[in-house]
């Protein structure tokens, strides 16, 4: 069994999937350096290099890979999981947990990082975020076993949330 966590950029799959990886005593994998790991490159070297599309191919490549192994949490990129795909193989063996988060507040948390390159033509990250939320916020619902609103207090959240997986299971 495998803890998946999705959302938006900014929502902490990262930082608290790391926390929960170590709590749980299971492995953990970040989708996204996976694919950097493959290319050999950095996320904004490669969409500047090869484009989008080339993107998400690298990354069905590596949730395939990573959705047949076990006893993992695992980080997925924001957009990850809107590929049907992606969906079906990241829940196979998993429980979802999608990290909830409001677009104002994901880009604060993002909003000095050099490793997201934009994703919409929208002016600001701002208005890419929140047409980003329109866009996912539904797809992340649909494939979540549990939907859990993310606060500030990164250990606090992870404690309610192996709560919740156990009340869940």
């Amino acid at each position: 069994m495998n803890l998946v966590l999705i959302g938006l950029r900014g929502s902490g799959k990262s930082k608290l999937g790391k926390m929960l990886a170590k709590k749980l005593h299971l492995n953990f994998i970040d989708i996204d350096h996976e694919i950097e790991e493959l290319c050999e490159q950095k996320i904004p070297l490669i969409i500047g290099e090869h484009g989008w599309p080339y993107f998400r191919k690298k990354e069905k490549e590596v949730v395939e890979e990573v959705s047949k192994l076990n006893h993992n949490v695992i980080a997925t990129g924001g957009g990850s999981i809107i590929d049907p795909e992606n969906a079906k193989n990241l829940r196979r063996n998993s429980k979802t947990v999608y990290l909830h988060i409001s677009a104002e507040k994901a880009t604060k948390r993002i909003k000095n990082s050099t490793n997201r390159p934009a994703l919409t033509h929208n002016i600001s990250k701002l208005k890419e975020m929140q047409q980003l939320y329109e866009e996912r916020h539904h797809i992340y619902e649909e494939n979540a076993d549990i939907i859990f609103k993310r606060t500030d207090d990164l250990e606090e959240d992870s404690e309610k949330i192996i709560d919740m997986l156990s009340n869940n299971s």
